[in-house]
């Protein structure tokens, strides 16, 4: 049985010996539609979402209803999980489970917590699957979409304290991860992100709050179908009867096609102003790493929001600049053979898979017509690099190699009991 499921099992048994009222259980959902206008294409709200390329609309992509209990018995200690129903490659009841960890709070100033628990290193690290907390139909995907884990296995620890006006926290994070990620509409591989750490420091004075981290980790696993490729690819590059300019490419491809062992390092920074009639909100981060078969380079988004009763219409722009440019063809590796030049096309396909080159435009409007409902109307348009597709479900062997702007209506309503 797997770790999380363990934990959560273990607090289901924990509470069935608790008083009602040291116990409360609470949920959220969202109920959405979203719809892309281009053929052989589909949208992603996140890297873990298996779509299919030949339908354009979905309830499935923004969709989700989550169940969470709190037990605490004494002001030190309480017991948190966490359960979440959305669309994933793996829908398992045990890959459900966001948040399964015991909390201990010794005094005013230390938290100290130890399970299962969400990535603490952006700003909606504590409600990224609450849509109804979030003014968007859904965070901006250039910033969160490509992000594969919501949670670690772990432990953590945070500092509290206060400097004038001013309310400070300091937090560090360790543990792993994995999620099941799609590769195409029939494959998929588990991404084990090992020796998470992070910290972050986080600042909340009257509508303004700041916080900033860094985070890094150990690539665990890699595609199965790696290993074919890396034999094609070296048996051509070691080929003495191939033209030089395709043995050199060849082992040039094959230098770089790996993950597992790979060290990825993330450093971002993120600030809110929120006044109750004005919101201003954005995050920018720098993503670096050892492997080309991950997703690299500055990310960012900017969201103003201006609330007019009840209704508040919104503005944001996102971008997603790789470091590194999408792998091309080089050579014609058709005097070869048919399968030289498809395995050249497979390898390359392979690495502008995760490449995401991307910029979208979003304007929305939410209208909070309950305390504990809001329904959301967005229009995204997206501008795609060619290869830069790591955002969206594509047969990069085929339609990837082109830019091209997609536009995606979506319509959603999130709620809370």
């Amino acid at each position: 049985m797997r770790t999380k499921s363990i934990l959560f099992l273990a607090f289901l048994a924990c509470t069935q010996l608790v008083r009602a009222d040291d116990l409360t259980v609470s949920g959220f959902g969202t109920l959405g539609y979203s719809h892309e206008g281009q053929d052989r294409i589909g949208f992603m709200r996140n890297a873990t979402q298996p779509v299919s390329t030949s339908t354009n609309g979905s309830f499935l992509s923004d969709s989700s209803l989550g169940l969470q209990l709190n037990y605490s018995p004494v002001p030190q200690f309480e017991a948190v999980a966490q359960i979440v129903a959305r669309d994933k490659q793996n829908m398992s009841f045990g890959n459900s489970v966001e948040w399964a960890f015991l909390a201990w709070h010794p005094n005013e100033a230390v938290d100290l917590r130890a399970g299962r628990m969400g990535l603490d290193i952006f700003l909606l690290s504590d409600y990224r699957n609450l849509g109804f907390a979030q003014p968007w139909v859904r965070p901006p995907t250039e910033f969160y979409g490509w992000i594969p884990f919501f949670s670690i296995n772990g432990a953590d620890a945070a500092y509290n304290f206060r400097s004038g006006d001013t309310r400070w926290r300091i937090k560090a994070q360790v543990g792993n991860s994995s999620s099941d990620i799609p590769l195409d509409s029939s494959n998929a591989f588990r991404f084990k992100a090992d020796n998470i750490r992070d910290i972050t420091v986080q600042a909340e004075r009257g509508p303004w709050q700041f916080k900033a981290g860094y985070s890094a980790f150990t690539a665990g696993s890699q595609p199965a179908n790696f290993t074919p490729v890396n034999n094609g690819l070296a048996s051509i590059a070691g080929n003495p009867f191939a033209p030089p300019a395709i043995r050199n490419e060849a082992a040039n491809l094959n230098s770089g096609f790996w993950l597992q062992g790979a060290d990825v390092r993330y450093g971002s920074v993120g600030v809110i102003y929120d006044d109750s009639t004005w919101l201003m909100q954005g995050e920018f981060a720098h993503i670096s790493s050892d492997s080309r078969m991950l997703p690299t380079g500055n990310t960012g988004y900017a969201t103003v929001g201006r609330r007019f009763g009840m209704l508040m219409p919104y503005l944001s722009l996102a971008s997603f600049k790789p470091n590194e440019n999408a792998v091309v063809p080089v050579n014609n590796w058709s005097p070869l053979g048919a399968n030289a030049a498809m395995l050249q096309n497979t390898a390359v396909a392979a690495y502008n898979n995760f490449h995401i080159d991307q910029h979208t435009t979003t304007l929305g409007l939410r209208w909070d017509f309950d305390s504990r409902a809001a329904l959301k109307v967005q229009w995204d348009r997206s501008k795609i690099g060619a290869r830069g597709y790591g955002l969206w479900q594509v047969n990069n062997l085929v339609d990837g190699n082109n830019s091209q702007k997609v536009d995606l209506l979506s319509i959603s309503v999130d709620f809370v009991f």
